[in-house]
């Protein structure tokens, strides 16, 4: 029969309800940090997909002003045109 355990040495024993604890506390600590790592990660996509769209949007928008300046610019010279236009057909009658 084994000699009864000392105080200290039966403090040093984990019981085994506290060693299944101690995992059950580890596997809950591995999930919350996998959790929070999916969220961060979802975040950064979210955040990645808002920068694109945005992009896409001003280019979207440059490309407008562009087609817009241009079409400006071609209403001028075709009103330009049609005054020298007038301005000769005054001057050959």
């Amino acid at each position: 029969r084994p000699p009864p355990l000392l105080p200290d040495e039966e403090a040093a024993a984990p019981a085994p309800a506290a060693e299944e604890a101690d995992a059950a506390e580890r596997e809950r600590r591995a999930k919350e940090e996998d959790d929070r790592r999916a969220k961060e990660d979802e975040e950064r996509r979210r955040v990645e997909k808002q920068r694109l769209l945005k992009a896409r949007a001003a280019e979207i928008v440059r490309r407008e002003r562009m087609s817009k300046g241009d079409a400006a610019e071609r209403f001028r010279e075709t009103c330009r045109r049609s005054q020298e236009d007038l301005r000769r057909s005054r001057h050959s009658s």
